[in-house]
């Protein structure tokens, strides 16, 4: 394979959609295991993107101060998609993880997809065919066997609480930047796009980071703390968002949005890696419906314009 084929290859949409998944899948973990014992919630928002565009300025900072005109003609849209992609989603996921269990949260993500088509019908008046419907609907059982672990006793027994009603405007505000994506304007750098939306969306962070240490909300620096915040500086913020940028504009957000019901599949698959837990027949049963559902939910016909 040649370079330029193995550049197409890696900068395949649809690969990129699968790595940005696997980096959320283990932020969900880390986050987890992080907010409310070792660190506040909002502190790992505020570093996490003070690292990313920390990272990103070399690369760029150059490219977006010449394009300074384009974020002049275009600035309240860009503040509006920093606020609700960067600011409002990541910190209402952490603050979520505080009071709600695990389970409950991935199981409320498994409505972004379905969130995601309807903000791009309201948006791009871009419809969901029936077979698209279809693979949405059988990822999302795919979701719910893992969560479950196959037992209709474990979703009985849910309890929902006020993290739950955290993730609901977590969503709905990642839905409609992944839909406004499309309006991104075409001679603006993507770099320089992420660049703009970390920076912006990390000063309203900021805010809500100064309110927090006011209220005794400190941590400690140590090599937890600090492989934490490297880890979500990194790879769920910085290359996940590139990767996710890029693949949306490309393929659409109802396609796009489809790769979300890999998250809980990635989570379970880092679990029985990381953590030690057993593989169960579950496992395979809900990750097979899962590839199965997106596989549907992402061919030629799934997705179709009014």
């Amino acid at each position: 394979m040649n370079r330029s084929k193995l550049i197409r290859a890696l900068l395949n949409p649809y690969l990129l959609l699968m790595l940005a998944t696997i980096f959320w899948g283990a932020n969900v973990v880390v986050g987890r295991g992080m907010v409310g014992t070792e660190m506040p919630p909002v502190a790992l928002s505020f570093w996490r993107w003070t690292l990313a565009t920390l990272i990103l300025i070399p690369f760029a900072g150059p490219t977006l101060w010449r394009q300074r005109a384009i974020v002049r003609a275009h600035f309240w849209w860009l503040v509006f998609m920093a606020i609700i992609g960067v600011a409002i989603f990541n910190t209402l996921l952490y603050i979520a993880l505080t009071m709600t269990t695990a389970v409950n949260a991935s199981l409320i993500n498994g409505f972004v997809p379905a969130a995601t088509a309807v903000a791009a019908w309201l948006i791009l008046r871009e419809k969901v065919s029936v077979l698209g419907s279809v693979g949405l609907l059988i990822s999302f059982v795919g979701v719910v066997v893992i969560l479950a672990h196959g037992e209709i006793s474990v979703l009985l027994g849910f309890q929902f609480n006020l993290g739950d009603l955290l993730m609901l405007p977590a969503i709905g505000t990642w839905a409609i930047y992944t839909a406004l994506l499309r309006f991104r304007p075409k001679d603006f750098d993507p770099l320089a796009f992420t660049l703009f939306t970390f920076f912006v969306g990390n000063l309203f962070v900021a805010v809500a980071y100064g309110f927090e240490i006011s209220q005794g909300h400190t941590f400690s620096l140590n090599l937890k703390t600090l492989s934490a915040i490297g880890y979500v500086g990194l790879f769920p913020s910085l290359l996940a968002y590139v990767f996710w940028n890029r693949a949306v504009v490309e393929v659409g957000p109802n396609r796009a949005s489809a790769f979300y019901y890999l998250l809980p599949a990635w989570g379970s698959f880092f679990a029985v890696i990381f953590l030690g837990e057993p593989f169960q027949f579950y496992h395979t049963a809900g990750i097979a419906l899962i590839f199965a559902g997106v596989y549907l939910a992402t061919g030629r016909r799934a997705v179709k314009s009014r």
